[in-house]
């Protein structure tokens, strides 16, 4: 063996060494690890028998009927012997996995017997690393079902053979073979015979978890009743798929913009669909504004549709007339607005708070409707006089009135300075005979003059407003 061949074969053992020591090697014990991220279903083509050219076609048709059926499947629930089988099936692929490796290892310590000299130490690390995986195998293999994390459910997920190919192949040697090299936990496989003018479905649902059958049945069908057959199959199916029972539901209410609920959640209006529900009793409610709402309990039975419908009584829209003394309230009808009495109110609800608002009167407040009390006249009461209120108002507008005067004095003091500069430039360009100019100071002087005496008379007119207040204060304050 030359030098080359011999570092050739030292990279691969080692590496193989370092891989199984990573993976395999487990003293202390083994972690038992869920081989699939998904509940994985495939459907294979079906075997076709005695079948004439014209019906070749089922062979991929009926198990492409069964994957429609079934794509409405989202989720698999594991019950508690399932769950235990699922156990079991970790394990087995735990120790296929640990297998595979010693299987690797072994012959690697094969190649060894190629190599020339310096081989013991490689020779070692490979059977240490055996033992290791034997270690680990017979730790998993004694590992207690118990301590393992119990599955509750898993996504579904319909598998397509290839990106090009939807149905698997039929199976040729086993569909435990199949299943297993595919990577399905559940497997539907079947056949079609045609004799004399009839069809014979066999169909099949295979487990690779607790390796068995779990459904099968046959049928006789005519070319007219195949699809209602693969249907009535795919409703045991779904069970196994899902993992529990199941039931479909449609609801039907008139008025069409009604609101169905189920167990106080909003499902949609006037018609709704739910499938694959789990059976037992619910709740419904059908309500809509203006008729009468409905409450059922209904049951749904395992494997059918349960249809449901529901006719909503229009309730009688009674009419009020309110009216107040004085008259020009606001009138809130749940906190919202509707209009200023007199006025008509339509259908109030019990329990509704209507409120009275006017300015310079109580807020009055009415929550309960009889049916029989069409008017309703209420006499507001006046608010009572806050003396101090008064007071702390009166004082605010002087304070108010004494600020915009304030902020007006400079105004004058501007509009009369620049006033004067440009009465200036009007004498000079004058005496210079300067006709253009003469004429544009005379313009700016006498607009700046103007604007003087406007805002001298706002801010004596602010003064005299501050005073007003002034007083009026003054007087509210000596009146005990």
């Amino acid at each position: 063996m030359s030098n080359k061949q011999a570092w050739v074969l030292m990279i691969l053992v080692l590496g193989s060494i370092h891989h199984a020591w990573a993976r395999g090697r487990q003293e202390t014990g083994v972690i038992v690890e869920d081989p699939h991220e998904y509940y994985t279903v495939g459907i294979s083509l079906f075997r076709g028998i005695n079948l004439p050219g014209e019906y070749a076609y089922l062979e991929k048709s009926v198990p492409l009927l069964l994957f429609e059926q079934l794509a409405e499947c989202t989720v698999h629930y594991f019950d508690p012997a399932q769950e235990e089988a699922y156990k079991r099936y970790m394990v087995s692929k735990g120790t296929e996995r640990i297998d595979k490796e010693l299987e690797e290892q072994y012959a690697q310590l094969d190649a060894l017997l190629f190599k020339g000299t310096d081989k013991d130490e490689f020779q070692q690390k490979i059977e240490d690393t055996i033992d290791g995986l034997m270690k680990s195998k017979e730790t998993l293999l004694n590992t207690s079902l118990d301590t393992i994390t119990a599955i509750e459910s898993k996504p579904i997920l319909l598998k397509d053979y290839s990106e090009q190919q939807r149905l698997f192949p039929k199976p040729l040697v086993s569909n435990k073979v199949t299943a297993e090299e595919n990577g399905l936990n559940l497997l539907l496989y079947g056949s079609v015979e045609e004799i004399e003018g009839f069809f014979i479905l066999s169909l099949y649902a295979y487990s690779s978890i607790e390796d068995r059958i779990m459904v099968s049945s046959e049928f006789v069908a005519t070319g007219d009743t195949v699809r209602e057959k693969v249907v009535e199959f795919s409703n045991a199916v779904k069970t196994v798929v899902l993992g529990r029972e199941w039931a479909n539901i449609v609801i039907e209410a008139e008025p069409r913009d009604a609101r169905i609920a189920m167990d106080g959640v909003f499902q949609g209006s006037g018609r709704v669909v739910k499938e694959l529900l789990e059976p037992g009793e619910y709740s419904l409610t059908i309500s809509y504004p203006g008729f009468e709402t409905q409450e059922h309990s209904i049951r749904l039975f395992p494997k059918e549709t349960g249809e449901f419908t529901f006719q909503l009584a229009e309730t009688p829209v009674i009419v009020r007339s309110l009216s107040t003394y004085p008259p020009g309230a606001d009138v809130y009808v749940a906190s919202k607005w509707v209009g200023k009495t007199p006025l008509f109110l339509h259908d109030l609800q019990e329990n509704t708070l209507l409120s009275l608002t006017r300015e310079g009167y109580r807020e009055y407040g009415i929550s309960r409707f009889p049916d029989d009390q069409l008017e309703i006249r209420v006499r507001l009461s006046p608010a009572e006089f806050d003396w101090n209120d008064y007071i702390d108002e009166r004082r605010d507008k002087v304070y108010g009135s004494l600020s915009l005067f304030i902020l007006s004095l400079p105004f004058p003091l501007v509009f009369y300075n620049l006033s004067q500069e440009y009465a200036t430039g009007f004498y000079m360009a004058a005496e210079e005979r300067n006709t253009l100019e003469t004429e544009r100071m005379f313009n700016r002087t006498a607009f700046y003059y103007h604007s003087y005496v406007g805002s001298f008379f706002l801010s004596a007119s602010l003064f005299i407003n501050s005073i007003v207040h002034l007083v009026q204060y003054i007087e509210t304050t000596r009146v005990e």
